[in-house]
């Protein structure tokens, strides 16, 4: 794996409502590491993907993504990162296609720019690798949940990220299909060489890529370290969602 460090939040809070949502938050991540982020909902997950992101700002602390500061670099930062939030809202009869949705992965271009034969290629590439042809004439809020999911993860990809953030990509999944696409986020964190961010509150079903649990609870990160070692702590399904 490449050396350095892809990201690093440093002593990071968060508040929103008149109340703590993050509480000094400390997490490195080494390029090409696997992270996955585990907790209860509600316990800060997706609000630390989006700090991170600059969606979010921080009340204290830095974070920094390779190597760069968020606070002055927000643009440059978000190119490096693609982030597959935990769900896309749609009206089911809203008319864009499949093939709509990846073209706006290119470098967030719009259905109505023009796209130039590099990113033609790259996405051609991609819907080679994902097997999704067939799909690509279909309206995208017609096809099924498990399709939807692969289409986003096609989507992130043609945007050729160093880091991808995934948000609970479990929601509106069954097992199978959640299987199914764990083993597609596996073979793209091997043959594209990423550094990836994932989050679940599933505990049975961490990719065995993982390098590292962090474990949120509260706001706070109260375990760090692997799977092993969670599964030793005594009683730690209660330590971690009571």
């Amino acid at each position: 794996m490449a050396q350095g460090y892809a990201i690093r939040v440093k002593n990071v809070c968060l508040s929103g409502h008149g109340h703590a949502i993050l509480n000094h938050i400390d997490l490195d991540v080494k390029k090409g590491e696997f992270i996955t982020i585990l907790g209860p909902n509600g316990s800060g997950k997706t609000s630390l993907l989006k700090t991170i992101l600059g969606f979010y700002k921080a009340g204290q602390g830095e974070i920094f993504v390779n190597q760069e500061n968020t606070k002055s670099k927000i643009r440059s930062i978000r190119k490096n990162i693609a982030y597959m939030p935990q769900r896309l809202d749609m009206d089911p009869y809203f008319p864009i296609l499949v093939k709509d949705v990846l073209v706006m992965g290119r470098s967030g271009k719009g259905i109505l720019k023009r796209i130039d034969k590099n990113d033609r290629d790259i996405i051609r590439s991609v819907e080679k690798e994902f097997k999704i042809h067939h799909l690509l004439n279909k309206p995208f809020g017609l096809i099924s949940g498990g399709e939807r999911q692969k289409v986003m993860l096609a989507f992130v990809l043609i945007q050729k990220p160093e880091i991808l953030f995934l948000d609970e990509p479990n929601v509106n999944l069954d097992i199978q299909a959640y299987k199914k696409f764990l083993k597609m986020v596996e073979k793209i964190y091997i043959d594209h060489r990423l550094t990836v961010l994932f989050v679940t509150h599933l505990i049975t079903h961490i990719s065995e890529f993982s390098n590292r649990i962090v474990v949120l609870k509260n706001g706070h990160v109260i375990f760090q370290g692997q799977k092993k070692e969670l599964w030793e702590k005594k009683d730690f399904l209660s330590y971690i969602y009571d």
